[in-house]
């Protein structure tokens, strides 16, 4: 078995400037070892909703804040870590992610409940860990290339 290699490891504000910096950043490396456009895409738009999340509820009192993302590659997984020393989440356990209800009148639509369902429709697996003053998530996907 081979070791996890490191792809990326890049530290930011929890901005949504900086969350987009780093976006870029992760789709460059994922399609850099090979993964295919659109599971490329599909890690993007799964890193956008975690990284957002964390800039809007876990700082939502102050803009200051660390954030540190790592993207390995063990074998065919591609594992990203995104550590955070902001607030953790509630329950300290991840949100189940169910779908939300739309079959309602537009009027009474959820604003939210729809981020963590995309997420995890979009993961081999997620984990969330908090030890000390710093919470940790951790999103599994699958090395796609083309072919």
């Amino acid at each position: 078995m081979c070791a996890p290699k490191t792809l990326l490891s890049v530290s930011l504000q929890s901005s949504p400037d900086a969350v987009r910096d780093v976006l870029a950043r992760v789709a460059q490396t994922v399609a850099a070892a090979g993964q295919n456009p659109t599971a490329t895409n599909n890690i993007e738009l799964a890193m956008a909703e975690a990284l957002n999340n964390v800039v809007e509820h876990s700082f939502h009192e102050t803009a200051k804040g660390q954030i540190l993302v790592e993207i390995t590659l063990d074998e065919d997984v591609f594992c990203i870590s995104i550590r955070h020393d902001g607030t953790p989440m509630p329950g300290m356990r991840l949100p189940e992610g169910r779908p939300a209800n739309v079959g309602v009148d537009s009027a009474n639509l959820p604003e939210g409940g729809f981020g963590w369902f995309l997420i995890r429709s979009l993961v081999l697996d997620a984990a969330y860990t908090h030890r000390d003053n710093w919470s940790e998530l951790v999103l599994r996907f699958a090395r796609l290339p083309e072919g």
